[in-house]
């Protein structure tokens, strides 16, 4: 199966296999997202004010730094991969992944474990059961945040000189990302997850496991610009996938209840709080000035917290009368808005996003008989509304076995090869090169060979036609190409 087939394997799956969320058969089901899913309470740990992270730093989203950012995967646009599977480019006006879909509603209490809810139950959960179908309102079939949580403290803290990140520190996604790829993680049936710090340092962390919950790969928004990154959210979204994302914590979010759009207040109250463990603080950024929950412990001065998105609608209208709303999935337990779930505007969820991950499903069981292959490679000609159109040449490629990071080597035909290093792990997924120059990549045979630090190697032989809906013109390799992390590209000679 190319990669082609495999993406058009995938959308199926996405498509007719996931009705079988609701029973143990293997028979069709709906998570395309189509429409507005109601989300409705489920046999899940319910949530008070007490169990909702208020403290400075608990709410615990961690952003990685700029030089760390430099250096991960940024994420095509969704027209990519779209275009690649037959998808209209042009997202719907409303679409959403409906609930039954999703891991169910949990609460993650005082604890800074935001992003390994976010990352890694809720999205890692979910890009699971898209390969392995299983019943994912089961938790047999979901990610233990109380397994992955002391699993990513340990690994950071060991980063830090001296070693000091313990429980309830927050958590930065990457690290539960790089877990998912690399590891087969527990399910929350077989390690529960209690908001207990004395209960999480007990968790053994030297465990392996043999289960299907892993991802193939993951990336990053390359787009800095919220109103950029809310589009790209709603074209993957539009796609089948949800999307983690990192967010300044709005004044009054935490003790949200009930349905309807959620607007960010402009102004902390007047007269101030009453004296409590939280303080208001406003905060003004490119969208505009917001109240949020103040923090002394994040350089944006507002407490942060991990979120999934799992829907939009363009004509969803909010108090204040502004049109657009995403759809939250949160980690505050059913009691939060309405049953785990809130809509917020757009011009809302503008103003406090931080940044988004995208996880990518791995191979289904037994998908890949050879040690290493590339199941497709193609160039896509990326529209500019100014300045020159850029190309990108994109490989989809598997390995059976992850690897703990990736030196991939490109020859294009009569050029020197190209390299580029991620610092990332690697199951399944895509990398890519990008021109700036108006040109499209030569057609013909390309040599593809990917290392990885534990000695491991892969090569292939492909083949690169031009992207038939342009009529860019191919021609050899410019100087200033980059790689899959925006970084120049190394010419090897």
């Amino acid at each position: 199966m190319d990669w082609r087939g495999m993406w058009l394997w995938l959308i199926g799956a996405i498509a007719f296999g996931l009705a079988a969320c609701g029973s143990d058969d293997n028979g069709a089901a709906t998570p395309t997202p189509t429409g507005t899913p109601r989300p409705s309470a489920t046999s899940t740990p319910t949530s008070t004010d007490d169990d909702i992270p208020e403290r400075d730093g608990e709410f615990g989203a961690q952003l990685p730094s700029d030089a760390e950012a430099a250096q991960l995967t940024k994420c095509l646009p969704p027209p990519a991969l779209a275009q690649r599977m037959g998808l209209s480019p042009t997202p719907p006006p409303t679409a959403a992944i409906p609930t039954d879909a999703l891991p169910p509603v949990q609460s993650q209490g005082k604890i800074g474990s935001c992003e390994v809810w976010s990352s890694g139950y809720a999205m890692g959960s979910y890009a699971a059961n898209l390969t392995n179908q299983q019943n994912i309102s089961d938790l047999t079939n979901t990610v233990s945040p109380g397994f992955v949580y002391p699993w990513v403290l340990n690994q950071e803290g060991m980063q830090q000189n001296p070693p000091t990140k313990v429980c309830p520190d927050g958590t930065a996604a990457p690290t539960t990302l790089n877990y998912l790829v690399m590891n087969s993680a527990p399910s929350l049936a077989l390690i529960q997850y209690e908001a207990s710090c004395m209960y999480l340092n007990s968790v053994n962390i030297n465990q392996t496991f043999s289960t299907d919950l892993s991802i193939g790969h993951w990336c990053t928004f390359a787009e800095a610009d919220s109103t950029a990154a809310l589009t790209a959210l709603k074209g993957w979204i539009a796609q089948g996938y949800v999307v983690q994302t990192s967010i300044m914590v709005p004044w009054e979010f935490p003790q949200f209840r009930g349905s309807g759009v959620f607007d960010v207040p402009a102004t902390c109250p007047s007269p101030a709080p009453t004296p409590s463990t939280t303080t208001c603080t406003e905060k003004t950024t490119a969208n505009g000035s917001f109240a949020c929950v103040a923090s002394t412990t994040t350089s944006s001065g507002c407490a942060q917290h991990g979120i999934t998105i799992v829907g939009y609608d363009d004509d969803m209208t909010g108090p204040d009368g502004s049109a657009g709303a995403v759809l939250i999935m949160n980690s505050f337990g059913t009691q939060w808005g309405d049953a785990g779930f809130m809509w917020m505007s757009y011009d809302g969820y503008e103003q406090i996003y931080l940044g988004s991950t995208l996880a990518f499903p791995p191979q289904p069981s037994g998908g890949i008989a050879a040690p290493f292959e590339v199941r497709d490679a193609f160039q896509w000609v990326e529209p500019q509304s100014e300045g020159l159109p850029r190309t990108h040449l994109i490989i989809n490629a598997a390995f059976a076995e992850p690897i703990p990071d990736a030196e991939i080597s490109i020859t294009a035909p009569a050029e020197s090869a190209v390299r580029q290093h991620s610092v990332q792990p690697f199951r399944h997924g895509y990398f890519y090169l990008t021109r700036r120059d108006g040109k499209q990549f030569p057609v013909g045979n390309y040599a593809v060979e990917i290392r990885g630090s534990d000695g491991r190697r892969g090569t292939a032989a492909v083949t690169i036609d031009l992207d038939a809906t342009s009529d860019l013109p191919a021609a050899s390799l410019p100087g200033d190409l980059t790689g899959s992390n925006g970084q120049p590209v190394e010419r090897v000679p």
